[in-house]
């Protein structure tokens, strides 16, 4: 059988999960960032066009 390893790892504030929270809020941040700014940019007026002909 192979050998499995473990996903976690070590590091300052693993022992009581707070690292593993900031990491995770940190990322949801991010994430929300990046979602907000690629939906807040308009949509190109070639897509619109194709969008049109659709109809």
């Amino acid at each position: 059988m192979p050998e499995r390893r473990s996903s976690k790892r070590g590091g300052p504030g693993d022992g009581d999960g707070n690292g593993k929270k900031l990491k995770d809020e940190a990322m949801g941040t991010a994430l929300r960032t990046v979602y907000h700014a690629a939906v807040s940019e308009p949509v190109p007026d070639e897509m619109l066009d194709l969008l049109r002909k659709l109809d």
